[in-house]
C-alpha cells in the first residue's frame, strides 16, 4: 500500500496538493466498499495500484489498521 501512501500519506491523513482525502476520517464500511470497487474495476484512479489480488480478509485488516491510526 505504499502507492496509497504516496498521496494519502503514511498515516492516511490525505494531502491537499495531491487532492487525496484523509482516509482516517472515512467510516470503515466506506473504505471497504471503495477497496472492493478498486478490486473489481468499478473504480479506478490514474496510477492507483490494482487490488485484484487483494483478499477480503487482507482488505479488512488494512481498514482496521487505518481506523487504528486515529487512536494513535
Amino acid at each position: 500500500l505504499s502507492d496509497c501512501a504516496a498521496c494519502h500519506g503514511d498515516r492516511g491523513g490525505g494531502g491537499r496538493r495531491e487532492r487525496a482525502p484523509p482516509l482516517t476520517r472515512q467510516p470503515d464500511w466506506y473504505l471497504l466498499k471503495q477497496m472492493e470497487n478498486f478490486r473489481t474495476g468499478r473504480r479506478s484512479h490514474g496510477n492507483a495500484p490494482s487490488l485484484e489480488e487483494l483478499a477480503e480478509t487482507d482488505a479488512k485488516a488494512i481498514v482496521a489498521w487505518i481506523v487504528a491510526l486515529v487512536a494513535d
